[in-house]
């Protein structure tokens, strides 16, 4: 249901990025859907049609998140070992990289990953295959998102 109201609010945004909205059977499917029970599962099948679907759609958030000056931390070891990341090429530091998104590289829990902030950054330059001054330059100054007094 979530979706399916998602889809309608931005379903021209969505239109724009190249993804198929109609919006009737939307509105058909959320009104079969309220006189199903709730315990009964939605299943969708992921064929290789949605899956271009689901880059589309992950390409227009991208561009949502960039115009409203959103800041995407990333920690690739953390990435990798707890977040389902299956291998490096799949990490998604690499559609962040490609986009207009704020970017920043971190390190979650140096302590229990045994990683510092220089690793991370090593293994996106790698990984990237990036030069130090072209990933300074696409993530630019990071004390820009600094918090700062209210005062």
């Amino acid at each position: 249901m979530d979706q399916i109201a998602y889809d309608l609010e931005h379903a021209q945004g969505l239109r724009d990025a190249g993804v198929f909205v109609d919006e009737a059977a939307l509105l058909s499917e959320r009104q079969a859907l309220a006189k199903q029970p709730t315990d009964i599962p939605v299943t969708r099948t992921y064929d290789e049609h949605r899956l271009m679907d689901v880059t589309k759609r992950q390409n227009y958030v991208l561009g949502e998140l960039t115009q409203m000056g959103t800041v995407i931390e990333t920690c690739p070891t953390s990435n990798l070992r707890i977040g389902g990341v299956p291998l490096p090429a799949d990490h998604p530091v690499h559609r962040f990289l490609a986009s207009d998104v704020n970017l920043l590289i971190a390190a979650d829990d140096p302590g229990i990953f045994d990683v510092t902030l220089a690793s991370e950054v090593q293994w996106v330059l790698k990984q990237g295959k990036l030069t130090e001054s072209q990933l300074a330059q696409r993530l630019g100054d990071p004390r820009r998102f600094a918090l700062r007094s209210m005062e």
